[in-house]
C-alpha cells in the first residue's frame, strides 16, 4: 500500500531524522527507505496533524489519524480533506468502563457514526482486556452497533495477555 504519514510520532530509526521536530519531520521519516513505520501514540493537535498531512500529500503519501474517538463535528470537518484513513480505538462498550478512563461512551459512539456518515475510511480497533471489556455480551453489543452503521467497517480486536517468567 505505500507509505503512510500518521498523526503519531514515528519511532526507532525514523526518529533519528533530527532533534528538532517540525511538521516536515514525520514526512521525511515516512519517505526514508527501510524506515520502520511502527508508530508510538502521542497527543498532537489536529491543526498540527493537518500541517503534517499537507506536506505528506505534496510528497504523494497517504495519511492516517488514530484517535480515542473524541471528535467534534468541527474538528472532523477541518481534518476531512487531509485524512485518508481514520482509526478509532474503541476501549469498551460499557459507559462505566469509559468513565473509569475519563471518557463518556456516547461521545465515542457519536463520533464513530459521524465519521462513517462523513465518508471517512474508518477502522475500529479494540484491545480486549480480561476482566475489563471481554464479556460475550459486551463484545456482541459492540459488533452489533458497528454492523448497524455498516457491515463494511473493518474491526480489529487485540487480546491483552500477561506473560510470566
Amino acid at each position: 500500500m505505500g507509505h503512510v504519514a500518521g498523526s503519531n510520532a514515528i519511532q526507532r530509526d525514523c526518529s533519528a531524522i533530527g532533534s528538532r521536530l517540525t511538521s516536515s519531520s514525520p514526512v521525511a521519516g515516512a519517505r526514508r527507505p527501510h524506515c520502520d513505520k511502527h508508530v508510538q501514540r502521542t497527543l498532537i493537535t489536529s491543526e498540527w496533524a493537518v500541517e503534517i498531512f499537507k506536506i505528506a500529500r505534496a510528497h504523494g503519501l497517504k495519511t492516517s489519524y488514530v484517535s480515542n474517538g473524541n471528535g467534534t463535528p468541527e474538528v472532523l470537518e477541518y481534518i476531512k480533506p487531509w485524512v485518508d484513513f481514520y482509526k478509532v480505538d474503541l476501549k469498551s462498550f460499557q459507559d462505566r468502563n469509559y468513565r473509569k478512563l475519563g471518557g463518556v461512551l456516547n461521545n465515542i459512539l457519536d463520533t464513530i457514526q459521524r465519521l462513517h456518515a462523513m465518508g471517512f475510511w474508518l477502522e475500529i480497533v479494540t484491545l480486549v482486556i480480561p476482566g475489563f471489556n471481554d464479556s460475550n455480551e459486551e463484545l456482541r453489543d459492540m459488533a452489533q452497533f458497528l454492523s448497524r452503521i455498516s457491515p463494511d467497517i473493518p474491526g480489529t480486536s487485540r487480546h491483552f495477555t500477561r506473560t510470566t517468567r
